[in-house]
């Protein structure tokens, strides 16, 4: 976990972890550079959580990343099953033409199997899909964090000013910033809303993909194939 001590030496590495610009509601590099250090307790632990909330927006892109990959993997399954039916539609029909009832039969058998595990293989593709959209939410949550984290490293910084005594403080616009981290935490509140409705449909799919290859492996006789990830 990244930390920010500050000392006059280090308002420098202060100034870094801040989002500024023209607007008047933001506390400008100079201004909060004048602060004395034991005035900026506060901001120094939401330059923490701002850097962790950036963290977090980076892990949940790999797991976003992640998700799309599993897609792409359940999709080829798919389309090795579905060659595999192809082949085992031409047996049973030249099987038919030539009355080989030996090799009619067990293409036949081969085939059930095949359309068992085709079943399974786009119940896979379905909670893969459904990971990708879980994993998009989640990010969204993280995104929704860190700009909540970014305006609130606003408002210490504002506080600050005013605790410093610094007549500047009058010059920005704390209700301005107010207005942000409402709105800021309303999103947080439906980001989150948004990934537990996810979770449950994700948790459905999986559980509906797990039944479909448990299916397939009664059919065939075996307790490993088509196990889950």
């Amino acid at each position: 976990m990244r930390r920010f001590f500050l000392s006059v030496a280090s308002v420098a590495a202060l100034a870094a972890c801040s989002h500024f610009g023209p607007s008047s509601e933001q506390v400008s590099k100079d201004q909060i550079a004048r602060a004395p250090p034991q005035d900026l307790a506060g901001v120094n632990q939401a330059c923490v959580n701002l850097a962790e909330a950036e963290d977090e927006v980076a892990r949940q892109q790999l797991a976003v990343n992640s998700a799309k990959d599993e897609v792409e993997v359940a999709n080829d399954e798919i389309e090795t099953v579905e060659a595999r039916i192809d082949k085992l539609n031409s047996e049973i029909k030249k099987a038919e033409q030539d009355r080989n009832t030996a090799t009619l039969q067990r293409a036949q058998q081969q085939l059930k199997l095949a359309n068992a595990q085709l079943d399974a293989a786009q119940a896979r593709v379905t909670s893969a899909k459904s990971g990708v959209d879980l994993a998009n939410s989640q990010m969204a949550q993280a995104e929704a964090q860190r700009d909540l984290a970014k305006d609130q490293l606003e408002y210490e910084q504002y506080l600050a000013l005013k605790r410093s005594g610094d007549p500047e403080w009058k010059k920005v616009n704390a209700n301005g910033i107010q207005s942000r981290l409402d709105a800021d935490k309303k999103k947080v509140e439906q980001a989150r809303l948004d990934v537990q409705h996810q979770q449950t449909r994700t948790a459905a799919n999986r559980a509906a993909w797990q039944a479909a290859v448990q299916t397939y492996q009664r059919m065939s006789g075996t307790g490993g194939a088509g196990s889950n990830r």
